[in-house]
């Protein structure tokens, strides 16, 4: 995790002692403390209990300087610094773990993984910005089962009026209303290459009839 500058210089103005380098005289306390504010400075996850040896003396530490509610190992100073460095390590466990999972979800979009399972379920709590970064990440994961069978009626659709203007069949006022919305970059039907096959056989079907009337007069 990055932090500025000037935020790194203010805690190292008048909290120095967390930030010099240990000798060996130093209290064990205060050497784990250091310890402690490198590890947060260099962007790894908070320290668990559960890992080894170096991780659980760590974890005990920061856990006893910063609950409030014991008044002989709380450090009011190192724990406005480790809160404001760390904040993400102070988060209740829930909301913790649904950052993982998004973060997990994004690693996932970019190593160009299958869509999982649950996605849809997942994506109801997306806020609209992390909506819109996986949208723009893969697009696919975001196509329902309804745009997968309206994309196929749209192809056969399409299909079907290929033929007909191939063989100069007339096609009917909706055929041709579609070909129109084919044309419309805004409308989700666009679809240059269809609309290029089709202004290769009848290219005034894909003017409308104003400009028709227009260079008629």
């Amino acid at each position: 995790m990055e932090h500025s500058k000037v935020l790194l210089d203010f805690f190292k103005v008048f909290m120095p002692q967390y930030f010099e380098v240990s000798k060996p005289e130093d209290p064990i306390q205060l050497k784990t403390l250091r310890k402690i504010v490198r590890w947060a400075l260099s962007g790894k996850p908070k320290p668990s209990r559960f890992a080894d040896d170096d991780q659980w003396d760590m974890a005990n530490h920061l856990y006893a300087v910063t609950n409030k509610k014991n008044k002989f190992t709380y450090d009011q100073d190192f724990d406005r610094l480790i809160r404001t460095l760390r904040a993400d390590w102070f988060l209740p466990p829930s909301v913790r773990k649904q950052i993982a999972a998004r973060t997990h979800l994004v690693e996932d979009a970019k190593c160009g993984f299958p869509r999982p399972r649950n996605f849809f379920a997942m994506e109801k709590n997306f806020d609209p910005q992390y909506r819109k970064m996986l949208q723009e990440l893969r697009p696919d994961w975001f196509v329902t089962r309804t745009d997968e069978r309206k994309q196929r009626n749209w192809l056969a659709y399409k299909q079907r009026i290929l033929k007909k203007v191939r063989r100069g069949l007339r096609i009917s006022h909706a055929e041709r209303q579609f070909v129109y919305l084919c044309r419309t970059p805004e409308k989700p039907e666009h679809d240059p290459m269809f609309v290029s096959l089709v202004d290769k056989y009848r290219p005034t079907w894909i003017r409308r009839p104003s400009l028709r009337r227009k260079d008629a007069k």
